[in-house]
């Protein structure tokens, strides 16, 4: 996956939201939970659009089961200290 994400980080829901923007989604498909407890997000096709992490201060996320260039953005998203900002936060990450 070499895709455009999006990262964001909303403090008063205690979430982070992660939209991958390649371009190539066919219409919305369904939302999925995952054993981790990971909100995916699809596109018509059963491909992955975004993926939502809830209750982010609370529990560590589980980045083992997404795709590497996710998992490795999030953690840089999530080791710059944005979990402790007071205003909602996003950033772009481009491979």
């Amino acid at each position: 996956m070499d895709s455009k994400l999006r990262i964001s980080y909303d403090p008063a829901a205690n979430s982070i939201y992660v939209t991958v923007a390649d371009g190539q989604y066919v219409g919305f498909g369904e939302t999925l939970v995952g054993e981790d407890g990971t909100i995916i997000d699809t596109d018509a096709h059963g491909k992955p659009r975004g993926y939502e992490f809830l209750m982010v201060r609370e529990k560590p996320l589980s980045l083992t089961n997404l795709p590497d260039q996710v998992a490795v953005a999030l953690s840089d998203f999530i080791s710059s200290g944005v979990l402790g900002a007071e205003d909602s936060v996003e950033r772009q990450y481009e491979p």
